[in-house]
């Protein structure tokens, strides 16, 4: 199902995207970035894009931020439990921004 998916497992993608996808940078620096918090969900078990690739740029942004390690998880997340921890963390990002009633 999700290689017959062809905005998903079954998509292909250009080589000139690759090449500006890699050679691109950020418009804002990590360090100067404080305008919203962030959330970084990475897969567990993701062996095309490890953590130690993604942590480095994520441990440089200065807005205040968190990881949640998607447990049992590969590159696209749908295993669980680790599919219920990305859904629930995201419910409580955008809890917490949401207006305080008195």
């Amino acid at each position: 199902m999700l290689f017959s998916d062809p905005t998903g497992g079954g998509g292909r993608v250009p080589l000139g995207w690759m090449r500006s996808y890699l050679e691109s940078s950020p418009l804002v620096e990590p360090e100067d970035f404080d305008q919203t918090p962030v959330l970084m969900v990475h897969p567990e078990e993701d062996r095309w894009t490890p953590l130690e690739i993604s942590q480095p740029f994520f441990d440089r942004i200065a807005a205040r931020k968190s990881l949640v390690l998607l447990e049992n998880c590969g590159h696209f997340p749908i295993e669980e439990p680790g599919f219920t921890q990305m859904q629930e963390a995201v419910q409580h990002v955008i809890k917490s921004l949401q207006p305080r009633r008195s």
